[in-house]
């Protein structure tokens, strides 16, 4: 079994189209660990929610709107291969 870890180097930030997203991935076992490849996949979706008190014009509309996708990217970390004991990738993704 491999644990998988993700820090951000600025994890509290608000990031604007174009801005780069930088960070460690870093996958880790106890063993030698045989793979068909390494992704990652990012996906980013917003849905309105209305409070109580936001009611009449506003219900048409929340009734009517769907969850938009803000990203959707995939990257490449590693190709098939094997992981000895640790594997660490520093990579940076662009928001788009």
């Amino acid at each position: 079994m491999a644990t998988l870890d993700i820090k951000l180097k600025r994890p509290n930030k608000t990031y604007q189209p174009g801005e780069k997203i930088k960070g460690l991935i870093s996958v880790s076992s106890k063993n030698d660990l045989s793979h068909n490849g390494i992704t990652l996949y990012v996906e980013g979706n917003v849905n309105l929610h209305l409070s109580a008190k936001s009611v009449g014009m506003f219900e048409a509309f929340y009734n009517s709107v769907k969850p938009i996708q803000l990203i959707n990217y995939s990257m490449e970390l590693a190709g098939p291969g094997k992981l000895y004991q640790s594997f660490h990738s520093l990579n940076s993704i662009r928001v788009l």
